[in-house]
């Protein structure tokens, strides 16, 4: 969610179930609804997709004729399934890929988007850094911000036995979402966008087994992890925030929460649901669910200090 990044390719998802407060024990570890997204598998068969999809600078505008900043969004990936041995091993991989630019809407000097409206002031800031204190925090024009990602998916299919089938299947996101929000009443020189990076990467191994004509087990193995730093651009320099006219505020320097910041996650889960049929009306589930978890939380804030002038 924080880098604006699917979970998982919607070309790699056969069908998605939504669950409203299920009764059954198997499912669990939400609250209000859930969603369960069965990925595709291969076949005997080979097949594939491919797509590409792209906006540009010629397809916004506004209704004022104001300049629009530097825009693209483009969209691109592919699917290929297909057999490893007919009949017992199959194969399904899936690449999607995004790479954006949105303007930030606000400009210093009104070269696009909507003018902050202190232009000399700005000026002026941005001097003082500049020949006082050797930094420069950037330019007065409006800042594109990138958002890009990668989402990889491999699966695998087979079919030990007429009793056992293996799936194993592993999900990698990596996403990069550049963040700078000015307003009406807050202008962040370039240099205060920071960086949301994370990194995830999920992996599952899934053995179904059926014995006799009424008994089935589900066992799971599941390890994921998950890589989240935050950061501002190089070189670093202190938080530098001046108060101006009308209730404004200029700022520069490394945004205040960015400095240290920094959410590791590592997950384990093992799981095993044998179902009986006692019948033709009763089921009996037993089994077990055990979740491991491991966080490092790293945060600082200001770590390189903040500074506020009237």
């Amino acid at each position: 969610g924080q880098t604006e990044t699917n979970a998982v390719s919607l070309d790699a998802v056969k069908e998605i179930n939504l669950l409203v407060s299920p009764y059954d024990v198997r499912q669990g570890g939400f609250t209000g609804g859930g969603i369960n997204m069965v990925t595709k598998s291969g076949a005997n068969d080979f097949h594939g997709t491919g797509f590409y999809y792209r906006r540009g600078d010629s397809m916004v505008g506004s209704i004022d004729e104001t300049e629009v900043g530097t825009f693209s969004d483009n969209n691109f990936g592919g699917t290929l399934g297909g057999p490893i041995m007919r009949d017992k091993v199959f194969f399904f991989g899936s690449y999607e890929g995004a790479r954006r630019k949105t303007p930030s809407g606000y400009s210093a000097n009104g070269s696009s988007g909507q003018s902050f409206g202190a232009a000399e002031e700005s000026a002026r800031f941005r001097s003082i850094l500049m020949n006082t204190w050797g930094h420069d925090p950037g330019g007065f024009d409006e800042v594109s911000r990138a958002t890009d990602n990668n989402i990889i998916f491999g699966r695998i299919d087979a079919n030990i036995s007429d009793n056992h089938q293996l799936t194993a299947r592993h999900n990698y996101v990596g996403g990069n979402n550049q963040i700078l929000r000015p307003s009406r009443t807050f202008y962040p020189f370039p240099d205060y966008l920071y960086n949301i990076d994370i990194t995830t990467n999920s992996f599952v191994a899934q053995l179904n087994s059926v014995f006799g004509e009424d008994k089935f087990n589900e066992f799971r193995i599941t390890a994921q992890t998950i890589k989240g730093p935050r950061f501002g651009p190089e070189p670093v320099f202190p938080s530098v925030d001046v108060d101006i006219s009308g209730g404004r505020t200029l700022q520069a320097g490394t945004e205040d929460f960015s400095t240290a910041n920094d959410l590791d996650q590592t997950i384990f889960e093992i799981t095993d649901d044998l179902t009986m049929m006692l019948g033709d009306d009763h089921t009996v589930i037993f089994g077990t669910h055990n979740e491991i978890f491991n966080f490092e939380n790293l945060f600082i804030r200001q770590n390189y200090g903040a500074y506020s002038f009237d």
